[in-house]
Parts: C-alpha cells; structure tokens; sequence
C-alpha cells in the first residue's frame, strides 16, 4: 500500500481538544497501522503530539533536503573544476614522453655519426619516464 497524504485547511475547524490548534487538518494513509503504533509511541516517550511529530519530521526532512541539494551543487562545481583542470594538463603535458629531435631542435645530419640510428639514444630518452 502507498503512503498518501492529503491535506486542507478550515478556518472553521475547532477542536474538542483544546491543546490543538485551529486552522488546519492533515489526514495521512501510512502503509502499515505498525507505523502509525510506532508514531504515538515515539511522540508520547517526549511529550509531544502526533501532529508536532509529523511537523517536526517534515521540517527536518526539508532542511536536510536543502542541505543534501547544497552539497551535491558544491560537488558539481569542484568536479566541473577538476575536469578543466585534467583537459588542461593533458593539452599541456608537464612530462613529453622521450625526446623528439622537432622538441629539442636537433636534426640527424647535425649528431655525430656514433650518434645517428643508435638505438641506445631512444632507450636513454625514456629513461625518465618510468616513473
């Protein structure tokens, strides 16, 4: 069974009970009479009313609510930060992988011959880049 809740206000209502206020009603199907049994139990151990029960669960429902929307606003902002931040890195690498003769403006035909096609110079590029 679904939990329904309807609501209405009557300025005319009066109440036998005099501890009650005027001015509003609230009729509320809960999904199992043990709620309910739970409810009157719960509000009577701290000397409230069923009603100040329901309005102070409803009232720190919303705040935390409020609360909840907040923080998860604050938590898009950062992520949305974090992610700039990641595609500027990788835009602009702060480690190049190897060295490029382009980068470090040094062609072939400049390298002493010891130097051209050794494949020790690729190896001792990369060397720093293991970690």
């Amino acid at each position: 069974m679904k939990t329904t809740v309807v609501a209405f206000e009557d300025e005319n209502y009066k109440s036998s009970n005099t501890n009650v206020a005027s001015g509003f009603v609230t009729s509320i199907r809960l999904p199992d009479r043990r709620v309910w049994e739970r409810a009157k139990e719960y509000a009577k151990e701290r000397g409230m009313s069923i009603g100040a029960l329901v309005a102070n669960a409803l009232e720190r429902y919303m705040e935390r609510e409020d609360e909840i929307l907040s923080l998860l606003k604050e938590l898009r902002t950062r992520i949305e930060a974090i992610e700039i931040a990641i595609e500027r890195m990788e835009l602009f690498p702060t480690h190049p992988k190897g060295i490029k003769d382009e980068v470090i403006g040094v062609k072939e035909e400049n390298l002493p011959g010891f130097l051209v096609d050794n494949p020790w110079v690729k190896i001792l590029s990369r060397r720093g880049d293991e970690h």
